[in-house]
């Protein structure tokens, strides 16, 4: 019996083990209106986007960015418990899509960092989301 029992421990550890972990934020922290404040491209600082559902579409640029108002910039967001707290597509202003990870520093900030082109222009953005 003793035996019979510890195969039984051992197996439910082992597959607890295995569990996929859950991701610690859902998409709707990421609602609403959001202010680029920096970046490795300052020609776009100050832009906002809207999230609705998992886009970003920009509602507001500088004058100084190549970026258009309802160019939708964040596609394809979704929740993930690996490294980073989002995954997306970013599209610079190259109008080519990368992957890129969405850090949340806080509910009303976050970090934007592009998986491949970090030091690109925009491949790092620090955002804080609007009242």
């Amino acid at each position: 019996m003793k035996p019979l029992l510890f195969i039984l421990i051992i197996f439910f550890l082992g597959i607890s083990a295995c569990q996929v972990p859950e991701p610690e934020y859902s998409l709707d922290i990421l609602q609403g209106t959001w202010l680029r404040v920096w970046s490795t491209d300052v020609r776009s600082d100050s832009m906002e986007i809207s999230i609705d559902n998992n886009i970003g579409t920009i509602v507001y640029v500088p004058a100084s960015s190549d970026f258009v108002v309802g160019t939708k910039k964040w596609t394809n967001i979704a929740s993930i418990a690996e490294a980073g707290d989002f995954n997306l597509l970013d599209l610079s202003a190259d109008t080519l899509s990368y992957n890129s990870i969405i850090n949340m520093k806080s509910d009303t900030t976050l970090e934007i960092v592009s998986e491949g082109y970090q030091n690109a222009p925009g491949g790092k953005q620090l955002w804080t989301k609007l009242p």
